[in-house]
């Protein structure tokens, strides 16, 4: 049996030893801490059972150490404690390594998704015109580059090859409404099986019931843009040739004439014609919502005077906030508040009822560009 201060000194160094081999293994922020660690812990452990040994054998020689075969015991009793120690130590050892691979693994997915998300956006960004310079060329070029760091070889081939499709359709004039669907699904499969190490689940009969789905959403908005465009030639036509129009005649041509332009377009009271631009956003479909902070335009007459007056305001009717937005747009141009009264609007310009049609429509038109124009930069959709 071991004396009653051998067995303290014994599971003293058992819980010492264990101790340190934690402090060393929870203490570490990186690879180069664990490889100093490991390095002193052999080194702590090699120390600790040299001195011990040490200490026995010239405490037995010299009769000072009590009991016999006591040496032997506490050489096993040291034994185990070492070999309990390294076990621990290489235990540690694969935890750790086990949660730096799976920290690593993370960042590596989180870059990937936002390196595919941002190269997702970018070709957007590029082809949204159908038109492709030398300049969005070498970006997208680069943003290939970019994907390859964290996409295999055969995904960059593929990629490339569907981009290539893209923008060769594009410089062609091949691509119509809806026909790069098939390459940009192609894309996407490729990014989720570089993410998730599997093929997309989608089968090919879904895939197709998907795309002809949106195909026939695009060619269905284009059918409505055409058929938009033959009624306001139908209009023009039916009153191009008077040599007389009434006031709600009038601005039914008007209306015909100028197109929206992305705005709300309506006729008023019979004779106002009404152009609205929206500059509040709905963050659930990034799109402009209808609000109080709506910028307006108005094309009416005043008979009294013969005229057309153009004026611009908000439906706020805060003239100081519609005076900052026209000298953010007009910065040279002087305007004077309307009504004389209770001034809310801007006056635009003003037309005799002897203006042509041609003249206030083109008017208008360069002004509701103007207007878009400064929304979409002060308010960009994301």
């Amino acid at each position: 049996m071991l004396p009653e201060t051998a067995k303290i000194a014994t599971a003293d160094s058992n819980v010492w030893i264990t101790k340190q081999i934690l402090l060393q293994y929870t203490n570490m922020e990186n690879k180069s801490k664990l490889f100093r660690g490991n390095a002193l812990l052999i080194s702590l452990l090699s120390g600790s059972m040299i001195l011990l040994v040490v200490f026995i054998f010239v405490a037995t020689l010299s009769g000072a150490w009590p009991g016999e075969g006591v040496s032997a015991q506490i050489l096993s009793a040291l034994a185990g404690a070492v070999v309990t120690a390294i076990i621990t130590m290489f235990l540690l050892l694969g935890q750790t390594s086990n949660e730096e691979k799976k920290e690593r693994n993370a960042k590596i997915f989180e870059e990937k998704l936002r390196i595919y998300n941002e190269f997702l956006q970018n070709l957007c960004q590029v082809v949204k015109d159908m038109e492709i310079s030398k300049e969005e060329e070498i970006m997208l070029e680069f943003q290939v580059a970019q994907i390859a760091m964290h996409t295999s070889t055969e995904s960059i081939n593929k990629i490339s090859e569907q981009v290539s499709a893209i923008i060769t359709g594009i410089k062609t004039k091949d691509n119509q409404t809806g026909e790069m669907l098939n390459e940009l699904f192609a894309i996407a499969d490729i990014f989720y099986k570089e993410l998730y190490g599997k093929d997309n689940d989608m089968d090919d009969n879904s895939r197709e019931s998907t795309i002809e789905y949106f195909r026939t959403i695009l060619i269905a908005k284009e059918k409505i843009q055409n058929q938009d465009a033959i009624q306001r030639q139908a209009v023009i036509n039916m009153y191009k040739d008077r040599s007389y129009l009434n006031l709600t005649d009038r601005a039914k041509l008007l209306k015909a004439m100028i197109p929206q332009n992305e705005s709300k377009q309506w006729i008023w009271a019979r004779t106002t014609l009404v152009h609205e631009y929206f500059t509040d956003i709905d963050p659930t479909t990034n799109s402009y919502i209808s609000s109080k902070n709506q910028i307006a335009i108005d094309l009416f007459p005043n008979s009294d005077k013969k005229i057309y007056r153009i004026t611009i305001f908000l439906r706020t009717m805060n003239l100081e906030g519609i005076q900052k937005i026209a000298k953010e747009i007009w910065p040279d141009k002087e305007f004077k508040p309307y009504p004389s009264n209770e001034p809310c609007r801007l006056t635009y310009k003003k037309f005799d009822f002897s203006a042509s049609n041609e003249e206030i429509a083109q008017t208008m038109i360069e002004l509701l560009n103007d207007i878009k124009n400064y929304r979409d930069k002060t308010y960009p959709l994301k």
